[in-house]
C-alpha cells in the first residue's frame, strides 16, 4: 500500500465509510487489469483490460484533464446543479464537474469496479474530490442498492 493510497483512503474513510469498506473488502479480487500510465500532458491516464482481453481506455492518453473539462462544459450542467456520472475512472471528469456545479451543486459518482477505484486511490491525489460535502460515491455492490443510496 503506497503513501498516496493511504492518504486518499484516510479521506475516503472520513467522508464515505461505505465506499472505503467496498474498496477494502474487494482488495486483491480483480476481475480486470487496470493499467495506469502517464498521458502526454503529464497527468495520469488509465485503460482496463477485462478477461476477454479487449482493452478500453478510461481517459484520453494525451490530455485527460482537458478532455474532462470539455466533457463538463458539454454536459449542460451549471452552477448549483446536481449531476450523476457512471464511472469514476481516475476522477478527472468528476473534478471538472465539481468545478462546474460549484459549492451549491452536487456530484454523485457510481464506479462499478472496485479495481478501477483502487487504481485511482493508488495513482492520483483525489483528496480534493473526496473531501467535498457535496460529493457521494457508490462503488461496486448490488445495483439494487443504488436507488436507496441516491
Amino acid at each position: 500500500m503506497n503513501e498516496l493510497f493511504k492518504r486518499n483512503l484516510r479521506v475516503l474513510r472520513e467522508r464515505q465509510a461505505h465506499a472505503a469498506r467496498a474498496v477494502e473488502d474487494s482488495r486483491g479480487a480483480k476481475n480486470l487489469v487496470v493499467d495506469v500510465f502517464p498521458a502526454r500532458s503529464g497527468a495520469r491516464a488509465a485503460r482496463v483490460i477485462p478477461p476477454d482481453g479487449r482493452m478500453h481506455a478510461l481517459h484520453s492518453a494525451y490530455d485527460p484533464a482537458g478532455e474532462a473539462r470539455r466533457f463538463a462544459a458539454a454536459s449542460g450542467a451549471s452552477a448549483g446543479d446536481a449531476v450523476a456520472v457512471l464511472g469514476f475512472g481516475l476522477g478527472h471528469h468528476v473534478r471538472a464537474l465539481q468545478k462546474t456545479v460549484g459549492p451549491d451543486g452536487y456530484v454523485a459518482a457510481v464506479e462499478e469496479s472496485p479495481a478501477v477505484f483502487e487504481a485511482a486511490l493508488q495513482h492520483v491525489d483525489i483528496r480534493d474530490i473526496l473531501s467535498r460535502n457535496n460529493f457521494s460515491l457508490f462503488i461496486g455492490g448490488d445495483p439494487r442498492e443504488l436507488a436507496g443510496w441516491l
